[in-house]
């Protein structure tokens, strides 16, 4: 169904043969393609556009640090000057797709993730988080989105069966959750629309709980899947949406290709819309496992660095932010490398602390407050699972030993009178 890409490898859809050389963009080298050619208004506005095959002969292939240091205008980037005037022409232009598009409701919310550099040995050299907020990524991703939008259009129109990306709105339940969340952070917004939420995620921009103010709108998503029915795409604001732009590594858009070209061939599509949707459910429970064995693959790779740094000699803190709380303790993430652990209450103070009835705040029994979600707090590691698979975490300024609880004298009875005695105390021998 697609690529799996863990830490150390990637297990790809497609043959090696296939990967890296047929479908692979190899500059100058023509490659057999299917285009999507997009008529833009000088606002951004899509105007028209159409899809053909084609045979294209790439120029030259950029890195995103390349084409970051243009947008920067830093004069090294390297960028070949054949290359430098369409550059030059079509940033501009994204920027205005973009913001036509944010303000027709697209939600504009970053999407934590962690980038993983090993050394020679398989162990972490470097953690650090990747960023889709930079220009580059956002330059790439809005051809994508316009290419993919288009496709869709196309299939939509024909009224023949295709398979579609589509994402629901939250649910009643997750609105009234995600509101809760947001209140509880400082926020005063009870978002009940697209625009809605990316007043609340301006809100907390620039502001101590941006990073767990957007945890708290994303866990509250419904997941994106693929499906035979187009019901459009609530995050992206798009009525019509599909998968078009990476078919060596998502089935589903290799499936898109096969759909569209019997389009524009004026065939009937070999696969009805039944099979389809039994093929976009199996795409789904793949892009799941995928999505498990990626997260697994990451957290093995963390939990062992945490591990070694643990039983080295090394004393290091860290800042975390609060994304939760349980019966016995919190929930702490750390921004730099996205790995949570957990705070026990009992490590923490020797006053009793109980959660408040919504789960947003740590209190004391008197009901003062000590610890809110979206809190900034300095951790240290105290126990790394590897085999559980959890870290516990103590705050850094405030070591003390684990509470325990007041033991009540046990009660046992007199071995003479029958009478109930405190447990330790001796009985004194008459003489």
């Amino acid at each position: 169904g697609n690529s799996i890409y863990l830490v150390d490898r990637a297990v790809m859809m497609l043959p090696k043969e296939l990967t890296t050389k047929v479908c692979s963009l190899n500059p100058e080298n023509d490659h057999l393609s299917h285009s999507v050619e997009l008529h833009l208004s000088e606002e951004g506005e899509i105007l028209g556009y159409e899809t053909f095959p084609s045979v294209i002969h790439s120029k030259a292939r950029l890195t995103y640090t390349q084409v970051q240091r243009f947008i920067d205008g830093q004069p090294d980037h390297g960028i070949p000057a054949n290359v430098l005037q369409r550059l030059e022409n079509l940033w501009p232009l994204v920027q205005k797709v973009r913001a036509l598009r944010v303000v027709n409701g697209s939600i504009e919310i970053n999407t934590p993730e962690i980038e993983i550099k090993l050394n020679d040995q398989g162990k972490v050299e470097k953690m650090m988080p990747r960023s889709r907020s930079k220009e580059a990524y956002q330059l790439i991703e809005d051809c994508m989105l316009l290419a993919n939008r288009a496709v869709a259009e196309i299939l939509i129109a024909s009224e023949k069966p295709s398979i579609y990306r589509v994402h629901d709105e939250p649910d009643e339940e997750q609105w009234a959750s995600m509101g809760m969340e947001l209140q509880a952070l400082g926020i005063s917004a009870l978002p009940r629309t697209r625009q809605e939420i990316n007043a609340a995620i301006h809100m907390a921009a620039g502001t101590a709980v941006e990073y767990t103010a957007n945890l708290a709108i994303l866990r509250n998503f419904k997941r994106a899947e693929y499906s035979a029915t187009q019901i459009g795409h609530f995050g992206l604001a798009f009525d019509d949406y599909t998968h078009f732009t990476s078919p060596i590594r998502r089935y589903p858009d290799l499936l898109v290709h096969r759909m569209l070209k019997a389009v524009e061939q004026g065939r009937t599509p070999s696969l009805s819309a039944e099979q389809i949707e039994t093929i976009a459910q199996h795409c789904n429970e793949t892009e799941k496992k995928a999505d498990e064995l990626e997260k697994k693959s990451t957290e093995t790779k963390r939990l062992e660095y945490y591990s070694d740094l643990l039983n080295s000699s090394q004393t290091a803190t860290f800042k975390g932010y609060i994304v939760s709380m349980k019966g016995k303790g919190m929930i702490v993430e750390l921004p730099d490398s996205l790995q949570r652990g957990m705070i026990t209450f009992a490590s923490i103070t020797s006053d009793w602390l109980e959660t408040s009835e919504d789960m947003t705040q740590a209190r004391t029994k008197s009901g003062k407050v000590r610890f809110t979600i979206g809190e900034e707090v300095e951790v240290m590691l105290a126990k790394v699972d590897t085999a559980r698979g959890f870290i516990d975490f103590v705050l850094a300024d405030q070591l003390t030993q684990p509470r325990r609880r007041e033991r009540k004298p046990r009660i046992q009875p007199d071995m003479h009178t029958g009478r109930p005695r405190p447990h330790g105390k001796k009985r004194r021998r008459r003489r």
